[in-house]
């Protein structure tokens, strides 16, 4: 198997998804360029436009994972499968009947940000960053899905890897994904997410796993080079302990388990999933020390096979 070639796949996609990603930002804030934050005609016209266009991106990142994955799939069992892209009609968020209604939400926020006294113009630029969490979350769930449906559709396949992408974050890859990413989930599980999130998957079969040569040292780095920030800390603290949230609408999504309300809620479903978090050394070590800890623990878990 060539692992460099598996590495330029994975980097392509992750480059193609982020560029699709803020594209689609740009066409959904667009959408409420000029609004009348209470006019319910036009809100409504503002969130039919945006959810079009996510509805139309989802579609598109389902595809650009097929192909990624097909790809990664026959270079890792050594014969691609037949590639099989989601038909994406209706929103992949749980319990939300369509597009616009998610992205109604955004009028919401505004609306309730002037009931608490905030200017308008403030109100606004709330309102539009929750278009911008809207929007990346859509994509997301877009091309987990159709990783599953790629993994599930071979039956080589077994399991997947988190690959993170510290080259498309100003700040490198979050504390979070980093922490994620040294384990091996079922091909069935759906990875879990957050807002912003650049991961990608690579396939395991019971023949390769791309963890033992795949060499995470450089997003470990990155992490700890910034060390001595306030937001690095804090992503030091998170990468040691996080826990796999199941959200009401998205699904399984990582989250801090310091900044967790229950971090004990959901713990025997995340287990029967295979998704209980890895644990982890005492996040009070200094840098140095945790990061050789957290390296140690990766080649422990590097083989570990994925639960049926």
């Amino acid at each position: 198997m060539d692992w460099e070639t598996l590495a330029a796949l994975s980097k392509a996609d992750a480059d193609n998804q982020a560029a699709l990603e803020e594209s689609t930002v740009a066409q959904v804030q667009a959408a409420y360029d000029g609004l009348d934050w209470y006019d319910h005609e036009a809100i409504t016209a503002a969130a039919a436009g945006a959810g079009a266009a996510v509805h139309s991106a989802s579609r598109t990142a389902a595809s650009f994972t097929s192909a990624y994955l097909t790809r990664a799939i026959g270079e890792t069992a050594g014969s691609a499968p037949r590639g099989r892209t989601l038909s994406i009609v209706d929103p992949l968020r749980m319990e939300v009947a369509s597009w616009a209604t998610a992205y109604g939400r955004v009028a919401d926020t505004v609306r309730f940000e002037v009931s608490k006294g905030k200017p308008l113009a403030d109100a606004v630029a709330l309102g539009l960053q929750r278009a911008d969490a809207t929007t990346r979350i859509d994509l997301g769930l877009a091309r987990r899905a159709q990783a599953r449906t790629s993994f599930t559709g071979s039956t080589a396949v077994i399991g997947y890897r988190r690959v993170v992408h510290p080259e498309l974050s100003r700040s490198g890859s979050c504390g979070l994904c980093v922490a994620a990413a040294d384990r091996v989930y079922h091909r069935e599980a759906l990875m879990p997410i957050h807002h912003r999130c650049k991961c990608t998957t690579l396939p395991v079969t019971a023949a390769h796993d791309p963890g033992s040569p795949w060499d995470m040292d450089d997003a470990f780095a990155e992490t700890y080079r910034l060390s001595a920030s306030t937001s690095a800390r804090d992503l030091k603290e998170t990468r040691v302990a996080y826990e796999v949230d199941e959200h009401g609408e998205l699904g399984p999504v990582l989250v801090s388990r310091q900044r967790s309300a229950n971090p004990g809620r959901n713990r025997a479903a995340r287990e029967a999933r295979g998704l209980a978090p890895v644990q982890r050394p005492d996040t009070q070590a200094a840098s140095q020390t945790e990061l050789a800890a957290a390296r140690r623990l990766r080649n422990q878990t590097a083989r570990q096979t994925a639960r049926v």
